[in-house]
């Protein structure tokens, strides 16, 4: 019988839950939120409260587990939890959930701990590589390659005077960049000019830096 052992119960926790729950095998969570237990209870889902990022707490409380899937919302419990289950459970498939904002550094714990690593923007840019021609789903992964490579931040730069095209695209491209953790922050030179323009980014209420010519 397959056992199964979630570390948190974040929004991406919850997706699978509903997705495995129904299935055979022993199923676990463990999360510290006294709330999130109450409520997995009363949705028959066996949980406990636990510190997950303690190694000795989820090896006391989680069994014996071939499965270990990590899925706070918080990127630094996923890390310290990952580690933890790591020490706790060698034998078991780690799976971990990065969570959002994961820097170079978590990127990297995650990599030598984890069997699998899982991030909403790697998850998106599979989702779209699935649904497109194969150049275009190159270019995706050759978006992705760039955007993990970035340990800095990044600066989106639509073209002079934008019109919505190019401040969607800019805005777009900077809501990709930080699904991978990057600070990203849309900008242009010239003015913001046409009515409709300006209506439509003070109605979406989008932010963009207006960059000086002359500045450095």
């Amino acid at each position: 019988m397959v056992s199964r052992l979630v570390l948190g119960s974040g929004t991406v926790a919850h997706t699978v839950l509903d997705s495995v729950r129904e299935r055979s095998g022993e199923l676990l969570v463990l999360d510290p939120d006294e709330s999130r237990i109450e409520s997995l209870r009363n949705e028959k889902v066996a949980a406990e409260r636990a510190d997950v990022t303690d190694p000795a707490a989820v090896e006391r409380l989680g069994g014996d587990p071939d499965l270990v899937f990590v899925a706070s919302d918080d990127v630094t419990v996923n890390a310290l939890a990952t580690e933890a289950a790591a020490e706790a459970f060698p034998d078991a498939y780690l799976v971990a959930y990065t969570g959002t904002g994961a820097t170079a550094e978590h990127r990297a714990t995650f990599a030598e701990t984890a069997d699998r690593v899982c991030s909403a923007g790697e998850a998106l840019v599979e989702h779209i590589e699935t649904r497109v021609e194969r150049g275009t789903a190159a270019r995706a992964r050759h978006l992705r390659e760039i955007l993990e490579s970035i340990e800095g931040s990044l600066t989106v730069l639509a073209h002079d005077n934008p019109d919505p095209d190019a401040i969607a695209a800019a805005v777009a491209l900077c809501r990709i960049a930080e699904a991978f953790g990057v600070d990203a922050e849309p900008c242009y030179f010239g003015d913001i000019s046409h009515q409709e323009n300006r209506a439509f980014v003070n109605l979406l209420e989008l932010e963009l830096t207006r960059l000086d010519a002359e500045a450095e």
